[in-house]
């Protein structure tokens, strides 16, 4: 049990840290200027030093991992995390990916931000997230820390199984359309206003 716990947390750990490693790799790469915010339309419209872009990925990943532990041990009702099982690691583990995703299109994109569409990259990785998480919807079990807790669904276990089994489906329909989107809808014809 102790094994596959530390193993489990050894997986986490490598996505956390992953994101630094690669910023560590580019760090030679990028200029001491680099772009750190971009608008809307994908254009750069904030900019900062390479040690923000380190402290960003390093830091964002370091939150959520110490956030996502510390959680059942602060929560009310711990028990609510005893029902989950391994549901909660894989949420973890969703999170964490998502996050190091992130980081690393923030990377990239600082080294090759004309030539990058930030906001496709960032699309993917959200369309990525949603797949995920809309396959795990469904093993929620009635908690009161994640899902889709509303009177109607924490009373009834039955009423909680088929919204979150619909609710995964349309997140994972969802996650697919943003996944396809950018690619079958030109940039230049969304117009943001």
């Amino acid at each position: 049990m102790r094994n596959n716990k530390m193993s489990r947390e050894f997986l986490l750990l490598v996505l956390v840290i992953a994101p630094s490693i690669y910023a560590v790799l580019m760090w030679t790469k990028m200029p001491d200027i680099v772009p750190v915010h971009w608008n809307l339309k994908g254009e750069v419209d904030g900019y900062g030093s390479r040690h923000m872009v380190l402290g960003l990925t390093a830091g964002l990943s370091i939150f959520i991992y110490a956030l996502m532990a510390l959680i059942p041990k602060l929560a009310v009702r711990k028990e609510s995390f005893k029902q989950l099982g391994k549901t909660y690691f894989k949420l973890r583990v969703i999170l964490q990916l998502f996050f190091a995703m992130l980081s690393v299109v923030i990377v990239y994109s600082t080294m090759n931000s004309d030539t990058v569409d930030i906001g496709m990259l960032i699309t993917l990785c959200m369309a990525v997230f949603m797949i995920l998480l809309g396959n795990y919807m469904g093993k929620f079990r009635p908690n009161y820390f994640m899902g889709i807790r509303t009177p109607w669904t924490l009373s009834n276990d039955t009423v909680w199984a088929k919204t979150h089994r619909l609710a995964g489906w349309m997140w994972v329909v969802g996650g697919l359309i943003t996944f396809l989107v950018p690619f079958a809808v030109p940039a230049s014809s969304i117009t943001l206003t």
